[in-house]
């Protein structure tokens, strides 16, 4: 199958002559390394300044839940509400509207979204650090 015989792109390699590389090659490439680390680094912080922020609101939008769930009048209520299933099966449209009422959707909804902000932000934050310490 192999022979030691060259062919055309062999004969065709043979006559290419090498070309040295750009004088500044070298420094080029450190210099555009060295301003990807100070960009990385610099994202690292933006990253984990998000997260530090998130997490603030995430700890505000649990305690805030937390209240506005604790003093409702009808705390006790609220679980054979959301449990009173013949209620929901003769009346599907009230349970859902006494549902509503009692339910703090914007408390809920921040600790939700904040939640997933940290999420993120902290795994940008630690790729960028990964991706920093690979390039070191």
């Amino acid at each position: 199958m192999y022979t030691n015989q060259s062919d055309e792109v062999d004969r065709l390699f043979a006559r290419l002559e090498s070309v040295p590389p750009a004088p500044d090659f070298t420094a080029n490439v450190m210099a555009r390394v060295r301003r990807e680390r100070v960009r990385r680094a610099m994202l690292f912080r933006v990253w984990l300044a998000v997260d530090v922020f998130a997490a603030a609101l995430l700890a505000w939008a649990a305690f805030s839940a937390g209240q506005v769930l604790a003093t409702l009048p009808v705390q006790d209520g609220i679980g054979e509400l959301i449990f009173d299933f013949d209620l929901f099966s003769s009346a599907p449209a009230e349970w859902l509207l006494a549902v509503f009422e009692v339910t703090p959707f914007l408390s809920l909804g921040i600790l939700f979204v904040s939640a997933i902000v940290v999420a993120l932000s902290t795994r940008a934050a630690l790729l960028q650090s990964n991706a920093s310490n690979a390039a070191a």
